[in-house]
């Protein structure tokens, strides 16, 4: 199964030609627009299946493994289902549905999981996961359909060779940054197992997961909404520049504090949570802190870059990062895991300042203010971190050590604690504003999911 989810991992990439993504930040005719983007994407989904099935022999001999042959063929399915599936996902995007997009996303979680489980306590081994896949794929275009706004755009007069070209230049360049990225997110994996060995890259994945798992769940949150939000006002500059500087104000006010808290427990982290036997993955970990305070404010960037018609912006962003952390693998090599740790951290600085720099390309008075935007963010989490080293050296003058579950708690308590009240103190009218657009978001998302 994970020898297939590689496949469809990079078949994913190519399949939808990133017109999703261009449809939500087209500015002509929506019905023509989705309609042309929906049998692009069927009829790509439909050859990229019965391609993949077709190939499943050859590429379960390359991947070392005949039995991922017929778990390839049968996920072949997952394709097609997607393919119908991303336009009325985008739809959904673009109306700024969020709460029809999490019902989804949940009711698809429950089928996915529920068949797996269901099907390995009956012992069906790799296919319960292959089942569940398919069904959840199969839910998900089920309940995408059901909650899309409206069929009106769903007509065969709809199509227009012309908004599916401007569409398809956008998406390509779309499919290019994301080639990249994908290429730089594996590459330092890649290198550790190769020259460092498996039980290195124990430890540096362990510490990787611990540090990206949680920026990726921001990242992906964050591109669901800014992404259209930024979209529906790419046209009024100056509107554009308050909202990005808003977001990237309240992005700062939540990455920055689990980077710093991260840093700042690390130790307690991994010994408690873990074991003692993963205390080696500690100095990674607290490198690879940095990556995650740095890889979500990047993501405001590439939101604001997709948005505004320029996607190329990420692909040189990207390029940029693969050559600095390729060069930067090569010199800290010696170094081992920690090394390649700063490398990544080296190659996120990198491209969190070219992407600034690009940011002056399309609003060019609004980098100045950015600083001041993340300043009560990094204020705070200063303030936080401050007091759990003081409550740190506390609890080991008491009971001689900090490595206990109880003194874990006690640490994040007190940079909870901190954080949120240095908070309420310097940013009171953000987090209030916050509060109230939460509170007005639900109701039309309730009635939304009513109708």
């Amino acid at each position: 199964m994970a020898l297939a989810q590689v496949v469809l991992s990079i078949i994913g990439m190519f399949s939808t030609l990133g017109l999703p993504a261009a449809l939500i930040q087209t500015a002509d005719d929506k019905g023509k627009a989705a309609f042309s983007a929906l049998m692009v994407n069927v009829a790509m989904g439909a050859v990229v299946c019965v391609i993949l099935f077709t190939a499943a022999p050859l590429l379960g001999f390359l991947l070392g493994d005949p039995e991922a042959i017929s778990v390839l063929q049968w996920l072949s399915l997952t394709v097609l289902l997607g393919s119908a599936t991303r336009v009325p996902e985008a739809l959904i995007q673009k109306e700024l549905l969020f709460g029809r997009l999490s019902i989804i996303g949940i009711v698809t979680e429950i089928g996915t999981v529920g068949v797996s489980i269901g099907l390995a306590w009956m012992r069906w081994g790799v296919w319960s996961l292959v089942y569940g896949a398919i069904v959840g794929a199969t839910i998900n275009a089920v309940m995408a359909w059901i909650l899309m706004p409206g069929l009106s755009w769903l007509r065969p007069g709809s199509w227009d060779r012309g908004i599916i070209k401007g569409m398809l230049r956008f998406g390509i360049r779309m499919v290019g940054s994301t080639t990249v990225y994908t290429f730089y997110s594996s590459m330092d994996s890649y290198v550790v197992g190769r020259m460092l060995g498996t039980n290195a890259l124990g430890y540096y994945s362990r510490a990787f997961d611990l540090t990206s798992k949680t920026v990726d769940t921001v990242n992906r949150t964050i591109s669901v909404v800014l992404f259209p939000s930024y979209a529906q006002v790419q046209e009024d500059r100056d509107r554009l520049s308050r909202v990005y500087l808003k977001s990237l104000r309240m992005i700062s006010m939540l990455t920055i504090p689990i980077a710093v808290g991260l840093f700042s427990v690390a130790e307690e982290l991994v010994t408690v949570l873990l074991g003692a036997e993963w205390m080696p993955a500690i100095p990674a970990l607290k490198i690879l802190t940095f990556m995650s305070l740095l890889k979500p404010l990047s993501s405001t960037t590439s939101a604001l870059f997709i948005s505004t018609a320029h996607p190329e912006y990420n692909l040189r962003a990207g390029l940029a990062v693969a050559l600095i952390l390729f060069a930067g693998i090569m010199a800290l090599l010696p170094w081992g895991v920690e090394g390649i740790a700063l490398a990544v951290v080296i190659a996120h600085a990198v491209g969190l300042a070219y992407n600034v720099h690009q940011v002056q390309a399309i609003l060019p008075r609004t980098v100045k203010a950015m600083l001041q935007a993340v300043f009560p963010g990094i204020a705070a989490s200063v303030i936080m971190a401050l007091g759990v080293f003081a409550v740190k050296l506390v609890v080991v003058m008491i009971q001689t050590t900090s490595l206990t579950l109880p003194a874990f708690l006690i640490l994040v308590g007190t940079g909870v604690v901190l954080y949120t009240g240095t908070l309420m103190v310097i940013q009171r009218p953000l987090l209030m504003e916050v509060l109230e657009m939460l509170r007005e978001k639900r109701r039309p998302a309730h009635r939304g999911a009513r109708t």
